[in-house]
């Protein structure tokens, strides 16, 4: 995931990952009442914010950056992606570990 996501910045993917709304509406069921999105018990209506705080313990597991969804430098050398990891951070697009700057591309 680190080497896919690396491309993916190098080619101009620099956003965040989003969400299809389609995953906040409920579907159908057999017996035609709404199915939701729930947390693993079936207790709890997933809301855009539960999946947003998701999706920030999967960056941090992975050791991404939370605001950008990039890999950091240190990530990526740590992989054994030294060199993709200088080239990105030339380009300013990958920021070391705990940096909490945006980097603007050109």
């Amino acid at each position: 995931w680190n080497l896919l996501k690396a491309i993916n910045v190098r080619e101009g993917q620099r956003s965040r990952d989003r969400f299809p709304p389609l995953w906040y509406t409920p579907i159908k069921g057999v017996d035609g009442k709404d199915i939701y999105a729930t947390d693993y018990y079936g207790k709890k209506i997933l809301t855009p914010e539960d999946f947003e705080l998701m999706l920030d313990d999967y960056y941090r597991e992975r050791e991404w950056n939370i605001k950008t969804g990039i890999p950091t430098k240190e990530k990526l050398e740590k992989v054994g992606l030294a060199d993709i990891a200088a080239d990105l951070f030339k380009m300013g697009g990958i920021l070391k570990k705990g940096e909490q700057e945006v980097y603007h591309w050109e």
